[in-house]
């Protein structure tokens, strides 16, 4: 006995099992006949037809549900399909078309001399003229936008910088700390872990680092067994962190050249505060493995 809820009724379903001269019946007659008319013959319901259909792989294709259609269904009949066509001009005929006899108005001369853009559109005395509280320009806004104060979001990114109180800039800080950044570890990252995981070392990322230049750095491996000393192990790209012996200067751009400084000011601070840190470039990283990894560890060389 098998359980199903159609409706929210409780339904009990007895389920028979199909036998060898059913399962010959269905192969013979599944592309003559539909599911509801050999169900009637096996004394089944339709469902339980698909669904043994669909266990023993017999597939219809889309020409026979076609053509099953144009049998069963009436309006395929061609007889038929042109009667209704004759009845349907009849009656047009009788009747006349509204616009039958006006003449209409030629309006592409019209468009041209009256054009409905800027402030010849009819909804254009609807919209809102605003002046943007950074740069104090003239903006229009419609219905739907009337409580906007920013042209543009430049401006309204200007506006935070210099508006900004200091609790203010604060808080956002401490909700920074909290976001982890960026949600999907690099190519380089990933394989670093894997090398941490096969040799069996605890290790923890995107860890908040309280230095003056804060930030969350990519591995972070505390004390235990094997390590006196908290390591921090950076997995830089060679163009996002500006590799030297790839990048000259002139190739970079300035926000890369920045990146680059903040980097070495940042390894100064995590020193001085007792981390040891492993600065490993990209292209060092795709081309190292487990042995490479594990010596540069025990080496007491850091970047």
């Amino acid at each position: 006995m098998t359980l199903h809820i159609e409706e929210e009724c409780w339904v009990y379903i007895k389920m028979v099992n199909w036998n060898f001269f059913e399962e010959n019946f269905l192969k013979e007659n599944y592309l003559n006949l539909g599911n509801k008319e050999i169900a009637n013959e096996l004394n089944r319901s339709v469902t339980s037809i698909s669904a043994k259909i669909q266990e023993m792989n017999l597939s219809r294709g889309k020409e026979w549900n076609s053509q099953r259609m144009k049998l069963n269904n009436p309006s395929y009949n061609k007889d038929i399909v042109h009667k209704r066509v004759k009845t349907l001009k009849l009656k047009y005929l009788k009747e006349e078309h509204p616009n039958k006899g006006r003449k209409r108005p030629d309006l592409s001369e019209y468009n041209l001399t009256h054009p409905r853009k800027g402030k010849n559109h009819p909804r254009w005395s609807k919209g809102y003229i605003k002046n943007c509280l950074q740069c104090t320009k003239e903006f229009r806004v419609s219905e739907c936008f009337k409580d906007r104060k920013f042209c543009n979001p430049t401006c309204y990114k200007k506006y935070l910088k210099e508006n900004f109180s200091d609790d203010q800039k604060q808080f956002m800080r401490e909700l920074r700390i909290k976001q982890i950044f960026p949600k999907k570890d690099s190519s380089i990252e990933v394989k670093i872990q894997d090398f941490l995981k096969q040799l069996g070392i605890e290790f923890f990322t995107h860890q908040y680092i309280k230095i003056e230049h804060g930030y969350q750095c990519d591995i972070l491996l505390p004390k235990q067994k094997g390590i006196n000393q908290k390591i921090i192990i950076e997995c830089d790209g060679d163009y996002w962190h500006g590799n030297k012996e790839i990048f000259k200067d002139e190739k970079l751009t300035e926000r890369i050249i920045k990146q680059r400084e903040i980097d070495n000011k940042r390894t100064k601070e995590l020193l001085k505060q007792g981390f040891k840190v492993f600065r490993l470039w990209e292209n060092e990283i795709k081309v190292m493995k487990l042995n490479d990894f594990k010596n540069r560890l025990d080496s007491n060389s850091c970047e």
